[in-house]
């Protein structure tokens, strides 16, 4: 997946200018973050240091070509902190078929009016790996149908597949105590990250009050975590005879 989004990337960034004139309207648009943290007290474990910096370039193309739009959001992220990562933060195509409004790629979403802080919110898995404090949406593959009814906004997803959370790594200072593994992922009752998973939402306004219902079928998105390796400490023996 990461290098796919490294050539599209570069494909992108070198066919820009001709874009304009192969469709009937397009932009080019992004942003780049350059961020430097620095930390005063000494580091808990070998390997890290006192000052990370972390560059993020993030373009946007958008192209629209008669009924149908395309936005394209690479994401490139390099630093000295081990959170570099190339991804797709969103790539789909959206177009309208009669009443019914159809996005097919890489989607982010954003349920609920407060992004600080939305329970219902678990459509996208999140990448972790420039603090847990500085949580970045991934892109979910998806498929979406919405459509207006009843004076407000339905909306069904399919989800062929499931994209895991990314956590820090060893030289970050924020990582956790206990590292998390980003290879090895084990799903309960024999699901896959292939599986489909479903969701459903209708949202609208009332006068001054807005309101939505939710209904996700699937892998969650806040995953548990457990012990890969363990040392005992001591052994425990129910007879003191054993011990000897």
């Amino acid at each position: 997946m990461h290098n796919y989004s490294f050539y599209i990337f570069i494909v992108l960034h070198i066919s820009a200018p001709n874009m304009a004139h192969a469709f009937d309207y397009f932009e080019q648009y992004g942003n780049s973050e350059l961020k430097v943290t620095g930390f005063i007290e000494d580091p808990s474990y070998s390997g890290q240091n006192n000052i990370f910096m972390t560059q993020q370039i993030e373009p946007s193309f958008f192209i629209e070509q008669g009924s149908m739009e395309t936005l394209v959001k690479p994401r490139l992220r390099v630093g000295n902190n081990g959170a570099g990562r190339v991804d797709l933060s969103e790539a789909h195509i959206s177009f309208r078929h009669q009443n019914y409004d159809v996005r097919i790629g890489s989607i982010t979403e954003f349920w609920g009016k407060t992004e600080s802080y939305n329970p219902s919110d678990i459509v996208n898995s999140y990448d972790y790996t420039s603090g847990l404090a500085s949580s970045e949406k991934l892109g979910a593959p998806a498929f979406k149908l919405s459509s207006e009814i009843y004076g407000g906004y339905a909306s069904f997803y399919l989800f062929p597949l499931f994209v895991e959370n990314a956590y820090p790594g060893v030289s970050s200072r924020q990582r956790l105590q206990t590292l998390v593994s980003n290879d090895v992922a084990s799903f309960a009752n024999n699901a896959s990250r292939n599986d489909n998973s479903f969701a459903f939402r209708y949202e609208g306004y009332y006068e001054d009050l807005d309101y939505g219902v939710s209904y996700f079928d699937g892998i969650s998105r806040e995953p548990f975590f457990i012990p890969a390796r363990y040392t005992p400490l001591a052994r425990i023996c129910s007879n003191p005879s054993d011990s000897s």
